[in-house]
């Protein structure tokens, strides 16, 4: 490097010469005896012995070292040669025995690591669990064999039978050796418990808490009457009919799911569809008639999800968030009529848009007022309506995973029916589907004026 290179480069430099050191000292997998470039001997820990005391005997890598070089650009996806179906991605390498690393980790943990990508479910499930629940005193079920014969012996010396000594080893030895890899990364290193790229919200359906106000929200209160407590979610989503319109530089922030801005979405929930190039200038109008239609579309879910409150309006979250409902609606696992209307109360509360301006009901105390056949109508034309009929209704967009297990839970609770199985006038696309279903034959369906 040139003596007038910055400061900045010269430490790029020496992280990456670091790095490069350090990955030959501890990433190497070059122990096979005698000889590196051939296979391990049998009584070596990477040792897979084939046919086993036989002419046949055949000893080799478990790792697969040594592996070959690749050239860049020449990667491959192929099947692991010891385990069927699990498929591996093979990089670029000019060394047979340095194992898969990323530097950034390499330099913070100062310590051998391996890095392999997951190409199949299986192999998340598989290869995924078996690292997380990785003990640092081997594998998990040499741990719990040890903790295991442990209690065994303490439940001999104590003239105990089997059944304590796995009553004391299921509740107190396994529970206390087994950490997970993460929880040691912690512990040692001192880093997150957690790597995530979203960020995490609750929404409380059941919930009337109501948090205590920051010292700045109390200096902003107008009296000194004024209460020490904050609004609880509901209220805020319910009244959100008072938020005013955001300010230009809010209005050409990106929304997270469609990737257009702000306005264009305030726009097109009026039913109006500029091109993706046009002018917020030319259109301020526009998006000042639909601010209250947009607001009335916008489900609870969807503005945890996307918006930010910011003073007396919105802004787009970068990302959008990962949102836990609780409680959340269960309709496949629905068995009795309670609990499907609590799986269609807690949903409709969710996922349908509800408060003063909306047509479908004011907040949980007035759906609670509806009668099983008012919510079952409701939650089912929430689930199959189309586009055009929830721009006539003014109702919120239901979220892809709602719309699939409820669409299938319908689907089953109605093959359940037999007679005359009533369906409302609007929801003529399920009565079609209903009547294709070939366990449905002995039935009469019929649409009522609802």
């Amino acid at each position: 490097m040139p003596g007038s290179a910055s400061v900045e480069a010269r430490r790029a430099l020496a992280r990456k010469t670091f790095v490069a050191a350090l990955a030959e000292w501890v990433n190497m997998h070059d122990l096979h005896a005698p000889f590196p470039m051939g296979p391990p001997g049998k009584d070596q820990a990477c040792a897979a012995v084939d046919n086993e005391h036989s002419a046949q005997e055949r000893c080799s890598c478990n790792k697969l070292y040594p592996r070959k070089c690749i050239v860049p650009g020449h990667e491959e996806i192929n099947e692991d040669p010891r385990r069927r179906d699990l498929y591996r991605v093979w990089l670029g390498r000019n060394c047979h025995f340095l194992n898969n690393f990323v530097p950034p980790l390499l330099l913070a943990t100062l310590s051998n690591m391996d890095f392999q990508a997951t190409l199949t479910k299986d192999a998340v499930l598989h290869y995924m669990t078996k690292y997380m629940t990785k003990s640092g005193q081997g594998s998990l079920v040499k741990v719990m064999e040890h903790s295991f014969s442990l209690c065994i012996e303490k439940a001999r010396d104590q003239m105990q039978g089997a059944g304590s000594a796995i009553l004391r080893w299921f509740n107190l030895q396994s529970l206390t050796e087994v950490k997970s890899q993460l929880e040691t990364m912690h512990l040692v290193f001192g880093v997150p418990r957690f790597f995530c790229s979203r960020d995490f919200r609750d929404l409380w359906l059941k919930s009337e808490i109501r948090q205590v106000k920051s010292k700045e929200q109390i200096g902003l209160c107008e009296t000194q009457d004024a209460s020490l407590t904050s609004r609880s979610g509901a209220d805020v989503y319910i009244t959100r009919f008072r938020w005013k319109l955001p300010p230009q530089t809010a209005l050409l922030d990106v929304h997270p799911a469609s990737k257009r801005p702000l306005w264009i979405e305030i726009v097109a929930a009026a039913g109006n569809h500029p091109a993706q190039n046009a002018s917020l200038f030319d259109h301020a109008d526009a998006v000042g008639r639909s601010w209250r239609p947009f607001l009335q579309r916008m489900s609870w879910w969807q503005f945890k999800r996307y918006y930010n409150r910011v003073g007396p309006s919105i802004k787009c979250k970068i990302r959008a968030d990962v949102v836990v409902v609780h409680p959340v609606g269960r309709f496949t696992t629905a068995q009795t009529a309670a609990q499907w209307r609590d799986a269609s109360c807690w949903t409709l509360l969710a996922h349908c848009n509800h408060g003063d301006g909306c047509d479908t009901f004011m907040d949980a105390d007035h759906l609670n007022t509806f009668t099983d056949t008012d919510m079952d109508n409701l939650v089912t034309f929430f689930v199959i309506a189309t586009m055009e009929e929830r721009a006539q209704k003014q109702l919120a967009q239901c979220s892809p995973h709602v719309r699939k297990t409820g669409s299938s839970a319908l689907l089953a609770s109605s093959d359940k029916r037999i007679g005359i199985t009533l369906i409302p006038k609007w929801h003529l696309p399920l009565a079609r589907s209903l009547m294709c279903s070939k366990r449905l034959f002995c039935g009469i369906v019929r649409c009522t004026q609802t």
